[in-house]
């Protein structure tokens, strides 16, 4: 069997490796039960036709069942909606198609053989032809049974890798089991039937022939020959005197004195008869009666032989078909019996099968159903009476269970998510809360304690401000007195800022001027080049003209020849003027260019100069304003210089003050640091309480997810 493991493509190797061989082993089996049912080693023509026919029915049958698993082994890989149901309508019927290649290969090799062996070779025993043919078939289907099985048992592993394999059911597999062995068993009784009944039947009537030679005498004086016994008579037998060959009498009337030899005739069959008549007649002078069989008139022949007299034979032929007809029809008539037989108990045996499998295969729709979730399929009870009723009450009542059971886990489900919800939603309500007193309570610590360390640290610096307030007041004398110069050095730089801003002027006026004076250079330079195309287009005249006169110089022949020869100069100093016209115009185009880049640069100077005085005169009312602020802050200095004073009596008062508070800030800091700690522990429990009941939660709602596959 197949390891799980291997891939659908090495699996169906295997298939193609199995299908080889039992289309090979059917053909051989065939060939086999032939060659055991025909005399080839004696007879070995029908051998040609049966090896050309296997060949044929083994390639054909080969490269259909190669073509097939080829289908199935594209569809496994492609493995998509569309490939899956072909796969399953394919392998659905494959196993049917496996058991019918061994039909068609015994259709395919026998019948063609048996055709040609009838009529070419002599073979017309047509009852013994039907009788290797139920033999066969028995054999066939054997192989048949065996073949689809081991189709369901090696595909079996591609249905646990996702391939819609058809698996055998119950009847099937019964059957599969029964049905070769009791096509086995028919085979065993018709080859005994065959053995036993030839050696008997045949016993009797070689008895009886014998017997009936021992009655006939040779006449005596010329007095004729006796009619043949009835036992040679009712048979179709010949009765035959001979001595040495010779023929002294013949009850068919054949002339006395004819050579036996002559009836020796071999007609379609095969050589090994006519040799062994001859033998026959050859060795029957060495004993007194016996049996031989060979050729007699183009037929298969049985003789019987008893010594008459010295040198004379008593010798009775007969047609082996017709001889022993009625053994032949007997085995006929047992073929078709148990072939009926066989169809019979098929018969019965698929009727009860279908009756005690039904509740089995409506188990295991239910099963399907339930694996699939489904808990509402009713389970149909067959009442058999046995352990299959049994155990289809028992599935009844675990479905029944498992149904109970997953109502019951659904309704925890949803009260554990509704405990959960509230416990989680209390859990993070109590927490948020703790979060925010815990938060509070560190803040309003850290709050404290900065202001105790600020009392602290207040005290300290009231006795550096003490120290400090005097070198203020020495320093605000030296600002007084630094913004006295500033409001002069002010003045100064307002003077300056009024050169500045005429510059400026001057400046723009300058630039406003190459402006203008850049367009008038550039309508002079649009001039030129209007004069440089009138120029062109003169050029382009006169070099006109001149080949003009050319074409008239031409026309006037020697007379014309000096005119052609100004007529030509004109023309080259056409041509100069036009590559001086059109250089001429490159560098005026250039000019132009290099004109148009300068008014632009210009133009933007101009604007810049105009921004410039605008800033000018901007930042001169700054610096107005700024004169006019240093004023007002040398006033407000001096004001300061009086407040000093009064500073430094409130700074004492002040640095006592700040000892006191700083004290008292300390303890209630303790206090507070205290009751947080407290929080955080309660926080912490809190989110412990919180993250227990998310889980409690995603439990609950995993539980209900895999309960939802289930059907109430």
């Amino acid at each position: 069997m197949p390891k799980a493991t291997m891939t659908p493509r090495q699996i169906l190797w295997q298939f193609k490796k199995y299908g080889s061989f039992v289309i090979w082993g059917n053909v051989a089996v065939i060939f086999a039960v032939f060659s055991l049912a025909f005399p080839v080693y004696s007879d070995p023509r029908p051998l040609a036709p049966m090896g050309v026919f296997s060949i044929i029915a083994f390639t054909g049958l080969f490269m259909y069942y190669m073509k097939l698993t080829g289908i199935l082994l594209d569809l496994i890989e492609r493995f998509d909606a569309e490939s899956l149901k072909l796969l399953k309508r394919r392998f659905a019927g494959f196993s049917g198609l496996t058991f019918y290649l061994n039909m068609i290969i015994l259709v395919f090799v026998y019948i063609p053989t048996v055709a040609v062996m009838y009529g070419w070779m002599g073979y017309r025993n047509i009852y013994y032809h039907v009788y290797v043919f139920y033999i066969m078939l028995s054999i066939i289907l054997y192989l048949g049974f065996r073949s689809m099985q081991v189709w369901y048992v090696r595909t079996y592993p591609l249905g646990r890798m996702g391939v819609p394999v058809a698996v055998q059911g119950l009847r099937g597999r019964i059957t599969s089991m029964v049905i070769p062995t009791v096509l086995l068993s028919m085979v065993a009784v018709a080859g005994a039937i065959y053995f036993i009944n030839g050696k008997t039947h045949r016993g009797m009537l070689d008895h009886s022939i014998t017997e009936a030679l021992e009655y006939c005498v040779v006449p005596d004086g010329g007095a004729p020959f006796p009619a043949p016994p009835g036992a040679v008579a009712e048979r179709g037998g010949v009765l035959m005197l001979i001595r040495g060959g010779t023929m002294l009498y013949s009850s068919a009337g054949d002339p006395a004195g004819a050579d036996v030899d002559t009836l020796l005739e071999r007609g379609n069959h095969g050589k090994y008869l006519l040799l062994s008549a001859k033998e026959g007649l050859v060795s029957m002078a060495g004993s007194d009666r016996g049996r031989f069989e060979g050729a007699f008139r183009g037929a298969h022949g049985v003789y019987f032989y008893k010594k008459a007299s010295e040198g004379r034979y008593w010798l009775a032929v007969f047609n082996e078909q017709r001889l022993y007809e009625d053994f032949y029809l007997g085995i006929f008539y047992t073929a078709l019996a148990l072939f009926l037989i066989n169809v019979i108990i098929i018969l019965l045996l698929n009727r009860r099968l279908r009756s005690v499998s039904r509740a089995l295969d409506n188990a295991l729709k239910a099963l399907l159903v339930v694996a699939r979730g489904d808990l509402t399929r009713e389970v149909p009870l067959v009442k058999s009476r046995d352990s299959l009723e049994d155990f289809i009450r028992a599935f009844v009542e675990f479905k029944n269970t498992v149904a109970g059971f997953v109502a019951d886990s659904l309704e925890i489900s949803r009260a554990m998510m509704e405990l959960s919800d509230e416990t989680a939603e209390a859990s993070r309500n109590i927490g948020e809360s703790s979060t925010v007193q815990a938060a509070m309570l560190a803040q309003s610590s850290a709050l404290v304690r900065d202001i105790a360390g600020a009392f602290g640290r207040f005290r300290e610096d009231s006795v550096e401000q003490n120290d400090h307030i005097g070198a203020l007041e020495e320093s605000v004398n030296i600002l007084n007195q630094s913004m006295e110069m500033l409001s002069r050095d002010t003045e100064n730089v307002i003077g300056s800022m009024g050169t500045v801003e005429s510059s400026a002027q001057r400046g723009t006026d300058l630039v406003e001027k190459t402006f203008t004076e850049m367009n008038v250079t550039r309508d002079l330079y649009r001039g030129m080049m209007d004069m440089v195309q009138m120029i062109s287009e003169i050029a382009d005249q006169v070099n006109m003209l001149s080949l003009n006169a050319s074409i008239e110089a031409a026309r006037a022949g020697e007379q014309g020849r000096g005119f052609a020869v100004v007529a030509e100069e004109i023309s080259k100093l056409a041509d100069r003027t036009s590559s001086n016209v059109r250089e001429i115009s490159a560098i005026i185009k250039t000019l132009n260019a290099e004109m148009e880049k300068s008014a632009a640069v210009i133009g933007d100077m101009r604007d810049s100069f105009g921004e410039i005085v605008k800033n000018i005169e901007t930042a001169g009312l700054m610096v107005y304003g700024f004169v006019d602020m240093i004023g007002r802050r040398v006033g407000e200095i001096s004001r300061i210089q009086q407040n000093l004073a009064s500073i430094s009596g409130f700074s004492a008062e002040l640095m006592k003050s700040a000892g006191d508070q700083g004290e008292n800030t300390a303890t209630v800091a303790e206090a507070i640091e205290t009751v947080d700690a407290g929080a955080g522990e309660f926080v912490i429990q809190s989110q412990k309480l919180a993250h227990s009941s998310d889980q409690l939660r995603h439990m609950a709602h995993m539980l209900g997810e895999k309960l939802k596959r289930f059907t109430l």
